[in-house]
């Protein structure tokens, strides 16, 4: 009776550290995802000022934000391209971009909502202003 009740013991000691081993997998693997699904070309399609949607102006009509796996990010506009370093603050849900040509110039880019082909992020000017930014991806 003892070596089949500590047999048991065995096997559901088993099932639980192969449950538990699968669940630490999935949730390591959905940290990375979000991380990853940045990672794109994404094209500006609109932008928001405190709630009214405001035209595209000649820059941002081809604006492109790319973000790279190795941290690197490039801002494309019909004005040139920035370069610079982004990283992801998971706590906050933001990407903060630095601007390699403008010492210690951090944004904060908030992020509302992503999906495979849409991002939505959002912008606190210094002024106060709320600028959300759609953009679209078609690299998936």
């Amino acid at each position: 009776m003892s070596k089949l009740l500590g047999s048991k013991i065995r096997i559901l000691i088993l099932f639980l550290t192969i449950i538990i081993t699968y669940k630490s997998s999935g949730q390591a693997s959905n940290k990375l995802t979000l991380r990853d699904s940045l990672c794109h070309k994404w094209k500006l399609t609109s932008v928001e000022v405190n709630g009214k949607l405001q035209p595209l102006n000649g820059n941002q009509k081809n604006s492109f934000l790319v973000f790279s796996k190795d941290s690197s990010y490039q801002n494309i506009s019909s004005g040139g391209v920035e370069n610079g370093q982004w990283q992801y603050n998971e706590t906050k849900k933001e990407i903060i971009i630095n601007d390699l040509k403008k010492e210690n110039d951090l944004l904060s880019l908030k992020i509302l909502s992503i999906s495979k082909s849409n991002c939505i992020l959002l912008m606190k000017q210094k002024e106060g202003n709320e600028v959300k930014l759609f953009f679209e991806t078609n690299e998936f």
